[in-house]
């Protein structure tokens, strides 16, 4: 019944991670006074195993299921952030993963970090092979607090990349990024 709740309340309030940067928690129930709540009628961390990783890698199965390389069925409740939602404060970043884990979630996606609007990649430097080390101590960060809570993390890369000369990649130059070719 607990997972049902979590459902519930997760359709009836769609939230993303950019939100949450920089708000105070409101203690009350509105869903709509902030992106995560601090006062829910969801409570389902015992639904977790902390840290993430405990039974070992994830792979798929021939009956098309997902198992932890100890055997264990795995089963992910998930949901996804991206952009600069991918590398909060580290306030943040704590108060986000609890109450991710609060609801029930076990696997976050973190997207679209590498586009310049991010500044997770340091683009200045002619590359995007430099990473901003301050916005990757953040992500970092963020990780940590995520499986310590029992969240696996799926890395979606290489979305938004702006490829440079200084990369080497051959006519980067008349790359589009995926956005910028379905505005046309």
């Amino acid at each position: 019944m607990r997972t049902l709740g979590a459902v519930a309340f997760l359709l009836a309030t769609a939230f993303c991670v950019p939100h949450a940067i920089g708000q105070q928690a409101v203690p009350i129930l509105d869903p709509n006074a902030c992106a995560f709540p601090d006062a829910s009628l969801v409570e389902a961390t015992d639904l977790l195993e902390a840290p993430a990783g405990t039974h070992g890698r994830v792979f798929s199965a021939k009956d098309g299921h997902f198992y932890f390389q100890d055997g264990v069925r795995a089963r992910f409740f998930g949901t996804n952030t991206g952009g600069a939602g991918c590398c909060p404060d580290k306030a943040a970043a704590e108060m986000v993963a609890e109450r991710l884990s609060r609801y029930g979630i076990n696997l976050l996606r973190l997207h679209s970090i590498d586009g310049s609007y991010t500044r997770f990649i340091d683009y200045a430097a002619g590359t995007t092979q430099t990473l901003n080390p301050d916005m990757l101590d953040r992500y970092d960060y963020f990780v940590a607090q995520l499986l310590k809570r029992g969240i696996y993390v799926y890395f979606d890369l290489l979305d938004y990349r702006q490829f440079l000369p200084g990369d080497g990649v051959r006519d980067a130059g008349q790359l589009q990024v995926c956005w910028e070719s379905s505005i046309k």
